[in-house]
């Protein structure tokens, strides 16, 4: 299944609810646009500003760069041999497996909709470039994508994910509470809160049947109109 681009508010709650480390690792995915096994394969020796390194997946040389706080919060970290190591005491980067679990452990600890997982972070870059240079050519170009169409499928995430969110709530049934029972008492068996109330709280309906017989001339003069009659007006001479 897809991974699904992420609200800046959503993204916080989820590094947030991370591990330092893989908390370190998703915010290097977000500033670079890294893949993940890309950045795990990092080697202490390269964390410097900016530097160049090689995509496992296309082969293909990319330039990457780190701000300076980020890359002081790396290096505090970084092993002898391997700028994210893992656990196991034989040594070794951490593994692709358990920064996914940590970012699914979190995405579901906050209940998101959407399916979260680390490459969840380039789409988040693709959508932040888009929205800087507004130029497709030039994400295109930093993903180090074959085909512009590719690029903007992450460079609309936001977009598409926002699509899936508003189908997501039109497929929910909203569920109403049953009408309240008709109140007993008042004149003709209606309470404050039965159909005549109502009636005029939607800017007032017809009067019932029952309050007609009661009228003055004017509401008489209303009820012959309704009937197509001729009403007898007001005596003349009178105010």
């Amino acid at each position: 299944m897809t991974t699904e681009y992420l609200l800046n508010e959503q993204m916080e709650h989820v590094l947030a609810a991370l591990t330092p480390q893989n908390a370190l690792i998703m915010r290097t995915l977000l500033h670079t646009g890294m893949r993940l096994s890309d950045v795990l394969a990092l080697k202490t020796a390269q964390l410097r500003p900016s530097g160049w390194y090689t995509e496992g997946k296309t082969g293909k040389r990319r330039r990457f760069g780190l701000p300076a706080e980020l890359l002081e919060s790396i290096k505090a970290q970084a092993g002898p041999e391997w700028a994210f190591p893992g656990l196991s005491p034989r040594g070794g980067h951490k593994t692709r497996q358990a920064v996914w679990k940590d970012v699914k452990r979190a995405s579901r600890a906050f209940r998101l909709p959407q399916n979260v997982g680390p490459h969840s972070a380039r789409k988040i870059y693709a959508v932040d470039l888009m929205a800087k240079y507004g130029d497709i050519e030039r994400v295109r170009r930093a993903l180090n994508h074959e085909s512009s169409t590719v690029t903007a499928i992450y460079a609309m995430a936001d977009m598409l994910t926002e699509r899936r969110m508003e189908r997501r709530r039109r497929g929910r049934r909203p569920s109403y509470p049953p009408p309240p029972p008709p109140q007993a008492g008042g004149q003709g068996g209606r309470g404050a809160g039965g159909a005549e109330g109502s009636s005029r709280a939607r800017g007032g309906g017809p009067a019932a049947p029952e309050e007609r017989q009661t009228q003055g001339p004017s509401g008489a003069a209303a009820a012959a109109r309704t009937e197509g009659r001729q009403a007898p007006g007001p005596e003349r001479g009178t105010s």
